[in-house]
């Protein structure tokens, strides 16, 4: 009888800390508050804070079921949290829990994200070879028209036709004007080491000719107006880069701005790779079929990825501390790209 006693308080106790273990590495993950951790798991687990309270201390332990919804609900594995397969990597892909179809459900999620790290105080580690989606935040038009390239070529069904992009349908849209503000700003609070190299417009240009070549713009003025927008999206780099922040202008206002940090690289080949680093959760994003992304949390991952950014930095020019020289080079040579593009799109629109 005292065996089976003991048993039993032995199996009790283990599931106690592997229930504290789940506590603790999803406030540590995803909380900077231990507040808002106990608010949300309220939710999540419907029950009352009290008995929330008694889970988190240790008290009393979770059910399997309610493990379940706890990794389901933060995307995790168990075998993450308890450290049962250190040589495996876990990965988030959302495009598999539900195919995007149209903007909104694109945005929503980036905006969750991205309210969740301004409460981390977190730096941005940005690796690319095509201008990072935030910058096109910066205008309506372009980001209006980078989503509807997204619906043609990715988020489109096989049996709808190629849509021409028409900016009036965006401009009108309230909540799509809302939401591109609010992730713009969002965006530019944040610190930012970003790492790019001087092709970083040839997508965007490359599309906006191609629409033309094909017909698909409603209005064909649209693409010089895009190719306006890109050149004042330059100046406001110019800006940022003068300023070491995030800022639209010379000029301080109330808003936040992030510290701002660029870097050029012409020999290193990535995909967008994103690296969060924060003293409470650091996370990895890539993307895998633009602009799908995965999104890991694992730390053997975080680590690797982070000494892999300060190989590529210590390999790359640095642009926002540099000299004049490498500063206006690097500006020069995205301004001569865009007009060359500009020149091609007003010999087209003459024939």
């Amino acid at each position: 009888m005292k065996t089976y006693i003991l048993a039993q308080y032995s199996s009790k106790m283990s599931y106690q800390s592997i229930s504290s273990k789940i506590f603790g590495f999803i406030e540590n993950k995803f909380f900077s508050d231990k507040k808002d951790l106990l608010i949300e798991l309220e939710e999540i687990l419907h029950l009352q804070r009290s008995s929330v309270y008694k889970k988190v201390r240790g008290e009393s332990a979770l059910s399997l079921e309610e493990a379940e919804i706890l990794c389901k609900h933060f995307r995790i594995s168990l075998d993450d949290v308890l450290g049962l397969a250190e040589d495996k990597i876990y990965f988030d892909f959302p495009a598999l829990y539900g195919s995007v179809s149209n903007e909104k459900e694109f945005l929503d999620p980036i905006l969750n994200d991205l309210v969740k790290l301004k409460n981390l105080d977190p730096v941005i580690y940005y690796a690319t070879k095509e201008l990072p989606l935030f910058y096109y935040f910066f205008s309506m038009r372009l980001i209006a028209f980078k989503f509807h390239v997204f619906y043609n070529f990715i988020w489109r069904k096989k049996d709808e036709k190629l849509i021409s992009f028409d900016f009036k349908k965006y401009s009108k849209d309230e909540d799509f004007k809302k939401n591109v503000s609010t992730i713009h700003e969002l965006y530019s609070s944040l610190n930012s080491i970003e790492i790019w190299n001087t092709s970083v417009l040839d997508n965007s240009l490359n599309q906006i000719k191609y629409f033309l070549e094909s017909g698909l713009f409603t209005r064909p003025e649209d693409s010089l107006e895009l190719c306006n927008d890109l050149e004042n999206l330059i100046d406001v780099l110019e800006v940022q880069i003068n300023n070491k922040k995030k800022s639209t202008s010379g000029i301080s206002n109330n808003k936040v701005h992030g510290s701002f940090e660029l870097y050029n690289n012409e020999i290193a080949h990535t995909n967008n790779v994103i690296f969060v680093k924060s003293e409470t959760r650091d996370a990895v994003y890539c993307t895998y079929d633009n602009p799908n992304f995965m999104r890991s949390i694992s730390p053997q991952l975080c680590q690797y990825t982070e000494n892999w950014f300060n190989k590529l930095l210590s390999n790359s020019i640095p642009i926002t501390f540099g000299t004049l020289k490498d500063k206006m080079n690097f500006i020069n040579q995205l301004r001569e790209k865009l007009n060359r593009t500009r020149t091609a799109i007003q010999l087209c629109l003459k024939n």
